[in-house]
C-alpha cells in the first residue's frame, strides 16, 4: 500500500460516508490549530497552514466545492501574515 493510496482511499466510514486519510489529517491538524490558538501557542500557524492546504486539495480534487477551494489562498496568506507577525512575540507579550 503506497502513501498516496493511504491519503486518497477511504480508511473508514462515518455515517455511511467514506473518510480518507487526508480528511483525517486535515481535521486533526485543524482541531490542533484551534486548540493551540486558544493556548496562545505559536505552533498554531503552521498547523493551520497544513489544515488549509489539505482542505484545499480535497476541495479541488473532488470538484464539487470550488468556492471553498478559491478561499483557501486567502486563509493561507492570512496564516502566513499572522505567523510572521507573531514570530518575535514572547509569552510575556501576550495578554492572559
Amino acid at each position: 500500500m503506497s502513501f498516496a493510496s493511504l491519503l486518497s482511499d477511504p480508511l473508514l466510514s462515518l455515517w455511511s460516508q467514506p473518510v480518507t486519510g487526508l480528511e483525517i489529517i486535515a481535521f486533526v491538524t485543524g482541531l490542533a490549530s484551534v486548540w493551540l490558538t486558544y493556548r496562545m501557542h505559536v505552533a498554531n500557524w503552521p498547523l493551520g497552514m497544513v489544515s488549509v492546504g489539505c482542505y484545499a486539495w480535497l476541495f479541488f480534487t473532488r470538484g464539487c466545492m470550488r468556492m471553498p477551494c478559491c478561499r483557501s489562498p486567502f486563509w493561507f496568506f492570512a496564516l502566513t501574515a499572522g505567523g510572521a507577525g507573531c514570530k518575535g512575540a514572547g509569552r510575556a507579550d501576550r495578554s492572559p
